[in-house]
């Protein structure tokens, strides 16, 4: 991934601490493995059960699941909520980020 890219295009650097962004740079297997996850926890200073994700593949939900990440939630279209519920971990389905409930997770 290309995360130059993406902050000179997003200006990242508005919202997050750069040096805080993980990501797959060829040192990181890709989902499904959890590798991308409990980096990321480590890097914020978590236990991976005290994270929250949100993803919309299969593949990031596994890898979710994988590394036991504490709540996951499955972002799709309503025809997929029944679907994206089944998979091992997710804790929640939604149709939008509009719909997280930022005070209840918090």
């Amino acid at each position: 991934m290309n995360i130059g890219f993406f902050n000179e295009m997003l200006e990242l650097e508005k919202w997050f601490d750069m040096s805080r962004i993980v990501c797959v740079e060829g040192t990181t297997r890709g989902k499904p493995a959890p590798d991308l996850y409990l980096k990321a926890a480590q890097v914020l200073a978590l236990e991976p059960t005290d994270c929250i994700v949100i993803e919309d593949a299969r593949t990031g939900i596994a890898a979710a699941h994988a590394a036991g990440i504490g709540h996951i939630i499955a972002i799709g279209p309503e025809d997929r909520h029944e679907e994206l519920q089944k998979l091992d971990g997710v804790s929640e389905v939604i149709e939008n980020l509009g719909e997280v409930d930022v005070r209840r997770l918090f």
